[in-house]
């Protein structure tokens, strides 16, 4: 039992890893599209926001 909880709180840790790095992209790329009025690059910023849910839990 309590290696499968500590399996479970790896898991945990590494998709929450994983979703803060791509926050940080979504972020970087949204403050950029803005300054540079680039659209295809707003566009990857709110495909990367739509993995972040999904992986969330959440469904869009």
């Amino acid at each position: 039992m309590e290696r499968q909880f500590e399996k479970e709180l790896h898991d945990l840790r590494e998709n929450l890893l994983k979703m803060g790095t791509l926050v940080e992209e979504a972020i970087a790329n949204a403050v950029k599209s803005l300054v540079e009025r680039d659209s295809e690059l707003a566009r990857r910023a709110i495909e990367c926001d739509c993995q972040i849910d999904q992986m969330g839990g959440k469904g869009h």
